[in-house]
C-alpha cells in the first residue's frame, strides 16, 4: 500500500513538474495547481499564478489557461503583466497572442509606462508589443506628469516617442491652473509636453473666461497657448458691471497665465443686441489683456 502510495506521489510531481517546463520555449507557469487537459491540448493553471518568457514578460494572476496549438495565453482576476520596456498593465482579463507579440486587456485597465510615469486608464486596450504602441476602445483617461488629465476616447499612446493622440472628441482638464480645453482632436508630445489640435475649440480659464479658437498649440512646459481665430467671452462680472458683455475676436492669440495678447483684435463690452454690429467697438493690431488686473491695452 504504501509503495502504491509513493508512486502515486511521484507521478503527479512528474506531472506537475512536465506541466511547468514542457512549454519552456513559449511561457513557464509557476501556481498552486496545475492541469493538463491532453485532449484540447491546454494547460489550466490556478492560484498565484506567475507566468513568464524569454523575452523577460512576467504575468501574476489568479489564473491562467494556456492553449498550446495556437499559442495563445488567457490570464484571468487580478491580473498584473509587467515587460522589460517598463511598462505595467493591470486589468482583469489579459489575452497574450505569442505568435502576433499582442497583448489584450480588458476591465478596469490600468496602464503605467513606468519610465516616464504616465498612466492610461481604459475598460479595454491592445498592446503592440513590436513597436510600443498602445491603442484604447472607448472611454479613456490618460493621466500626464505635467499635471494634465486627458479625458476623451479611442486613444493612441506610442510608449517609444511618448507621443498620445485621439480622433475623437477630448476633454483637457490643466490641474495646474485650473484650465478646461475641450477639442475635436489632439496629438500630445509628452517628451516636449505640446499639445496640438484643430477644429472647434473652447477653452474655460480660471478667471471663468470662455475662448473659441479654430485651432491650438499648447507649450505645456511653459504654460502658454496659442490658436488661429479666436473669439473670447470675458465673465460678464470682469468690470464689475453685469449689463456688459465684454467680448474680443482676434486673428491670433497667444495666452499665458496672466496675459493674453491678441493680434488684429476687435474688442467690445456693450450688451449683445447685434452681434454682426455692436454699439461700440475698437479695432487694433494689438490687443492686450491682463487677468489680474482686469485690463485690456490697445495697440
Amino acid at each position: 500500500m504504501k509503495n502504491k502510495i509513493k508512486l502515486i506521489f511521484y507521478t503527479l510531481i512528474s506531472i506537475i513538474f512536465f506541466s511547468i517546463n514542457v512549454f519552456a520555449d513559449e511561457f513557464n507557469l509557476v501556481a498552486k495547481t496545475i492541469e493538463l487537459d491532453h485532449i484540447n491540448n491546454k494547460i489550466i493553471a490556478e492560484g498565484n499564478v506567475v507566468t513568464t518568457d524569454k523575452k523577460g514578460n512576467t504575468i501574476l494572476s489568479d489564473k491562467a489557461t494556456y492553449f498550446k496549438n495556437k499559442n495563445f495565453l488567457i490570464a484571468e482576476n487580478n491580473v498584473t503583466a509587467e515587460n522589460n520596456e517598463g511598462l505595467s498593465i493591470n486589468s482583469q482579463k489579459l489575452y497574450f497572442y505569442k505568435d502576433q507579440n499582442i497583448v489584450e486587456a480588458e476591465n478596469s485597465v490600468k496602464v503605467v509606462d513606468i519610465n516616464s510615469n504616465n498612466k492610461i486608464n481604459s475598460n479595454k486596450i491592445k498592446y503592440f508589443l513590436n513597436d510600443q504602441t498602445i491603442v484604447s476602445f472607448g472611454d479613456t483617461v490618460v493621466f500626464l506628469k505635467s499635471n494634465y488629465i486627458i479625458n476623451s476616447s479611442d486613444v493612441k499612446y506610442n510608449k517609444n516617442n511618448q507621443i498620445v493622440s485621439s480622433k475623437k472628441k477630448t476633454e483637457v482638464d490643466d490641474k495646474k491652473d485650473g484650465n478646461i480645453i475641450k477639442l475635436q482632436n489632439f496629438r500630445y508630445n509628452a517628451l516636449k509636453e505640446e499639445l496640438k489640435s484643430n477644429g472647434k475649440i473652447e477653452i474655460l480659464d480660471n478667471e471663468n473666461n470662455t475662448y473659441f479658437i479654430d485651432s491650438v498649440f499648447l507649450d505645456a512646459k511653459n504654460n502658454r497657448l496659442s490658436g488661429t481665430n479666436l473669439r473670447v467671452i470675458f465673465d460678464k462680472n470682469l468690470f464689475d458691471d453685469e449689463e456688459n458683455d465684454p467680448r474680443l475676436f482676434g486673428n491670433t492669440a497667444e495666452i499665458t497665465k496672466n496675459i493674453s495678447v491678441i493680434n488684429k483684435g476687435v474688442y467690445t463690452t456693450c450688451k449683445k443686441n447685434n452681434e454682426d454690429c455692436p454699439s461700440w467697438k475698437i479695432t487694433a493690431n494689438k490687443i492686450i489683456h491682463k487677468k489680474k488686473k482686469k485690463k485690456n491695452y490697445i495697440f
